[in-house]
C-alpha cells in the first residue's frame, strides 16, 4: 500500500477533501467527523503542533485508509524519552484532555490489516499511542493481530454504556427498562422537584442560547468538582477553547445539542451532547446538587434527555467511556473502549518496564500488613 502524507497546515484544502471523502465511505463516530477533526486541527495549529494526514492508497491511487497523526517526544519518569506517534490525537496532555473516544482509522476496505496501518506511519518512532479505540472498528477489533514484536501496554479498558432509543416513546417506557432502585430514585427525584414547579426540558434553539447554556453547564460542572476537591478539565484553557470553537462552528449543522432541565425557575442541570448519524453522545454535564441527597439531579436530567432524543427519532444515547454507577444504572447496552500503547523493543523500554515493576513490588512490600478482625 502506497503512503501519502499531507501537511494539514500547508495543504488544508486537500486534507479536508480527502477526509470528507473518506468519511462518506467509512463507518465512524462524531470524534472522526470533519466537524470535530477540523476544530481540533485549528487548535493544534494555534499551539504550533500541527498533525499530518496519513493516507493509504491502493494500486489505482485511490485513498483506502486515512488517519491523523500527532508526534511528540514525551519523557516518562524524568528519564525515558521516546519518539511517540498518536492516532488522531496530539500527544499534548492539555489538548488531549478533550478525550477522543470511539477512535478508529477511516477505512474503505474490509481487508485492512494491522500491518497495513503500521506500514503507513512515516519516519522513525518508538511507540504508537492509540487512545479510546472502538473495539468494533478498525484497528480496535484487530488488536490481537498486532505483531508479536510490539509490546502492547493496555492503559485503560472500559465499558461504554448506551441506550438503544427505538423502543422508547415516553418516560415510562424508558424507566421500565431500568432497575427497580433506579426507577424509584428517578420518580422520587421527580416528585421532589415538582414541588418547585413543573419539570421541563429546554433545548437551545439558537447559537447565542447554546453558548449561554454551555456557560451555565461549565459553572455547574466546576462547582460540583470543586466540592469533591478535584480540578475539572474544563478549567484547562485549551479544552475550553476547543469546545467554544466547536459550538460556534457546528451548532448550525445540527451537531451540537445543549439541553437544560428546570423545575419552575430553577435549573436542575445542563447536558452538552454531540449529535451525529443518529447517535447522541453525552459529552459533558453540570448539575445543581441539593443538600438532600435523596435528590438525584443527574439521573433525572439524563432520563429527560433520553426521552427527548427518542421522540426526535435518534438511534442511541451514548454515555461514553467509564464504569460510573449512573452509567451502569441508566445504560441498557454496552460497548468497550481501549487505550493502548504499542512499543517497539528497545533498551529504554525494557528498563522502564523493569524499574516500574521493581517500584511496584517495593511499594507492595513496604505496606504494613493489614489487620484482620475475626468475628467469633
Amino acid at each position: 500500500m502506497e503512503r501519502l502524507v499531507i501537511d494539514t497546515v500547508r495543504e488544508p484544502g486537500l486534507a479536508e477533501t480527502i477526509w470528507r471523502e473518506m468519511c462518506r465511505d467509512s463507518e465512524h463516530s462524531y470524534y472522526l467527523s470533519w466537524g470535530w477533526v477540523s476544530t481540533w486541527l485549528d487548535v493544534m495549529r494555534e499551539m504550533g503542533a500541527p498533525a499530518d494526514l496519513v493516507v493509504g492508497l491502493d494500486r489505482t491511487k485511490r485513498p483506502v485508509l486515512a488517519f491523523m497523526l500527532g508526534q511528540q517526544r514525551p519523557v516518562r519518569h524524568h528519564v525515558f524519552r521516546n519518539h511517540a506517534v498518536y492516532l488522531n490525537a496530539s500527544g499534548i496532555p492539555e489538548l488531549d484532555q478533550i478525550a477522543i473516544e470511539f477512535n478508529a482509522v477511516l477505512c474503505r476496505r474490509a481487508d485492512c490489516s494491522f500491518s497495513d496501518l503500521l506500514s503507513l506511519i512515516p519516519g522513525k518512532w518508538d511507540e504508537f499511542e492509540l487512545p479510546g479505540l472502538d473495539r468494533t472498528g478498525f484497528p480496535g477489533r484487530q488488536l490481537g493481530t498486532a505483531p508479536a514484536w510490539l509490546k502492547a501496554v493496555i492503559k485503560r479498558d472500559t465499558p461504554a454504556y448506551y441506550v438503544e432509543l427505538g423502543p422508547i416513546a415516553n418516560r415510562d417506557d424508558y424507566l421500565a427498562l431500568l432497575g427497580k432502585s433506579t426507577r424509584a430514585s428517578v420518580r422520587q427525584t421527580l416528585r421532589g422537584y415538582q414541588e418547585s414547579g413543573p419539570v421541563r426540558l429546554e433545548s437551545a434553539q439558537t447559537l447565542d442560547q447554546a453558548r449561554d447554556y454551555f456557560d451555565e453547564m461549565v459553572e455547574l460542572h466546576r462547582n460540583a468538582w470543586d466540592r469533591k476537591g478535584i480540578c475539572s478539565n474544563f478549567l484547562v484553557a485549551q479544552v475550553l477553547a476547543f469546545h467554544r470553537n466547536l459550538i460556534g462552528a457546528r451548532f448550525g449543522h445540527g451537531e451540537i445539542q445543549l439541553l437544560r432541565v428546570r423545575a419552575g425557575k430553577q435549573t436542575i442541570g445542563v447536558l452538552y451532547n454531540l449529535v451525529y448519524r443518529g447517535k447522541v453522545y453525552n459529552y459533558q454535564s453540570g448539575f445543581r446538587f441539593e443538600a438532600d441527597n435523596r435528590y438525584r439531579p443527574g439521573l433525572l436530567c439524563h432520563v429527560e434527555a433520553v426521552v427527548h432524543n427518542a421522540t426526535a427519532c435518534a438511534g442511541s444515547y451514548e454515555f461514553l467511556a467509564g464504569d460510573a454507577q449512573y452509567k451502569r444504572s441508566l445504560g441498557t447496552r454496552t460497548r468497550r473502549l481501549t487505550w493502548v500503547r504499542l512499543q517497539k523493543p528497545s533498551l529504554s523500554h525494557w528498563l522502564e518496564h523493569t524499574l516500574g515493576e521493581m517500584k511496584r513490588r517495593l511499594i507492595r512490600y513496604a505496606r504494613p500488613p493489614s489487620e484482620t478482625v475475626r468475628r467469633r
